[in-house]
């Protein structure tokens, strides 16, 4: 079993100065501990051992001719809101991925030490995850503002156990859903569904869901389920353009759109139809959320029906029960 650690940023790379010290200093720290720690347990290796410039392309080269099984590259979290602290792992685009057992193996390691700790394993498209690892993930367990000696210590054993455990039940096979879809990949409070049963849903039907930020990202695929159709993606961490993802929905012939976005609650319909309207009245009135229209060609068909819902707590059985009865 071969794992590389990555200390994210380093040399004229600082990343966030919120902390104390610089987050470059922060990740390699916590990186060079756990390298001691797994070091007499399997095969580590790491992208850097000292703070020096290191390039997206140069980590990329490191991580594909060490080969490794597992790469994890480690971060630190700041937010320029006022919010409480929370952990976030970040995985390779794809739904279906033992990347997503690591993840939720983390989950369950800060759960134990911080119980009531926000937690989101979320997709993305960042630069390192394209190395070739069976497993890859990006951390931002801790925030670099509430980070000291005492914590980084806590860590490291939160890692190293999260390591330990998805090496002892093995990789997850490609397919295999309900190791990436159904064990380990619904946090507390999420909806689950057999995805056994639902993931063919992705490929076909009438309804588009378009992700606007990446923190809906398991709300739109439990969405996608229950109403069929297909999900499109940007925003926070999934970053193609959205002129790119339009004209590939417009090719696909989706006129029916629901765009997901994070933020304060609210519903837009989008004037392109009588049916959007209609749904936009029915939808508000039974999440509950106020009702705007918008004239922004946002959403990417000439006609047919196009709703934005805006939200932080998305009740999705609940939306996707309008839908269903709507007869829209």
């Amino acid at each position: 079993m071969k794992i590389l650690l990555d200390p994210g940023h380093g040399g004229d790379s600082l990343g966030t100065l919120r902390g104390k010290i610089p987050e470059k200093d922060i990740n390699l720290k916590v990186s060079l501990m756990l390298y001691e720690a797994l070091k007499g347990l399997t095969w580590v290796n790491l992208t850097r051992f000292k703070d020096e410039n290191l390039s997206l392309r140069e980590r990329l080269k490191v991580a594909n001719d060490f080969k490794p099984d597992i790469l994890i590259s480690i971060h630190h979290n700041a937010s320029e809101e006022e919010t409480k602290f929370y952990s976030e792992v970040y995985t390779s685009w794809s739904l279906v991925s033992p990347s997503y057992d690591l993840g939720y193996f983390l989950q369950n390691e800060i759960c134990k030490v911080f119980p009531d700790r926000d937690f989101r394993v979320l997709p993305s498209k960042f630069t390192v995850l394209k190395a070739k690892a069976k497993i890859k993930v990006l951390t931002e367990l801790f925030f670099a503002e509430e980070m000291d000696d005492k914590l980084m210590e806590t860590e490291v054993g939160i890692l190293k156990n999260a390591i330990i455990n998805v090496i002892n039940v093995g990789f997850a096979r490609e397919m295999d859903l309900y190791r990436s879809f159904g064990r380990y990949s619904q946090p507390k409070g999420y909806l689950t569904t057999n995805f056994g049963r639902g993931i063919n849903k992705l490929k076909s039907g009438k309804w588009a869901v378009v992700l606007g930020d990446g923190r809906l990202f398991w709300d739109a695929v439990e969405l996608v389920n229950r109403i069929g159709g297909k999900l499109y993606h940007f925003g926070m961490s999934v970053q193609p353009s959205q002129f790119a993802t339009a004209m590939k929905m417009v090719k696909a012939g989706f006129k029916r759109v629901i765009f997901l976005r994070y933020g304060e609650q609210y519903v837009r319909f989008y004037h392109t139809s009588k049916e959007s309207e209609i749904l936009g009245e029915m939808v508000s009135k039974a999440l509950n959320y106020p009702l705007g229209y918008s004239s922004s060609y946002i959403v990417i068909h000439p006609d047919g029906i196009r709703l934005e819902i805006i939200t932080k707590d998305l009740n999705v059985e609940l939306l996707a029960d309008v839908i269903n009865h709507s007869g829209i």
